[in-house]
């Protein structure tokens, strides 16, 4: 009987093992897992494969992979791969898990978009980074930028005589600029696309003789084609201030779509006591073309 006994035990014992999975270093495998092996000094180690005997698989009397086999390749970038179904992929390529790659981010014919986008940045094989023409590149918060405009820089708006341009040099070697009374000088305009020209600082000197109307004058002028000019910001000098400056705001935004820009700068006064040193064009930028 109890011979009976131990043989239906010994032949019930595989498909108990069966039922539960298959356990190497354990008696009690994990009840999803086909294979669990448990161990503290020792690892799984796969099959080994160069590139040309991986290439093989699938030539000749070779059997095919099929979408899940894993390999450890041992040369022409060793690592573990894994077969998709369609093509080998090297598995944990790059570290990007911890935000750093271990080698080059090959795109291929891809692009890095944004969440839900369709269209982004890509890379040609010249190393060229290129972007969709609607999607030009735009900075986190908008980039200050100066530029700053001398006497040299202002030219009359006209070849008449009413819109003479005189440079004079004051002391301690600066140059002013000024004009006649009956007309102005202007500078031109080139400013990005979309940047917000947020003020003028006008670097100006007004020692009038208390003639009508006061000294300096200064615009920012919009040029429409077609169509008339727009004067976005002005001032004008009153008393007779000295050497000073002013601070113009201006919160407009460049549009260059038919249109132009320009500094008109006109004179109460024709004469060096009332001229202008420079000005200064404060923008910003949030879109870069």
């Amino acid at each position: 009987m109890n011979r009976r006994l131990l043989l239906a035990l010994l032949l019930a014992a595989p498909c108990f093992a069966r039922a539960q999975g298959v356990g190497i270093g354990t008696t009690s495998p994990t009840a999803s897992a086909a294979l669990d092996i448990v161990s503290t000094s020792k690892g799984l180690l796969l099959p080994r494969l160069s590139l040309a005997q991986r290439t093989a698989m699938g030539t000749g009397t070779i059997a095919a992979p099929v979408a899940g086999l894993v390999i450890f390749q041992t040369d022409n970038t060793p690592g573990l791969y894994a077969y998709d179904g369609t093509a080998w992929v090297r598995l944990a390529a790059d570290n990007l898990g911890n935000h750093t790659a271990t080698q080059a981010l090959n795109l291929g014919a891809n692009a890095l978009v944004g969440n839900g986008g369709t269209t982004g940045l890509s890379i040609d094989n010249g190393g060229n980074a290129q972007l969709p023409a609607a999607s030009a590149y735009r900075y986190a918060s908008p980039k200050a930028y100066t530029v700053v405009y001398g006497p040299n820089d202002f030219q009359p708006a006209d070849a008449s005589a009413a819109n003479a341009k005189y440079v004079d040099s004051q002391s301690g070697g600066a140059e002013t600029v000024y004009g006649t009374t009956t007309g102005s000088l202007r500078v031109l305009l080139h400013l990005p696309q979309g940047a917000v020209v947020t003020s003028l600082v006008l670097i100006y000197q007004d020692y009038n003789n208390g003639g009508a109307p006061f000294g300096v004058g200064l615009a920012l002028v919009a040029n429409y084609i077609p169509g008339p000019s727009q004067t976005l910001a002005s001032f004008t000098s009153t008393g007779r201030p000295g050497y000073t400056q002013a601070i113009i705001p201006v919160g407009r935004t460049i549009d260059n779509t038919n249109t132009g820009y320009s500094l008109r700068a006109t004179f109460g006064y024709s004469n060096p006591g009332v001229s202008i040193y420079g000005v200064q064009v404060n923008y910003t930028v949030t879109q870069a073309e």
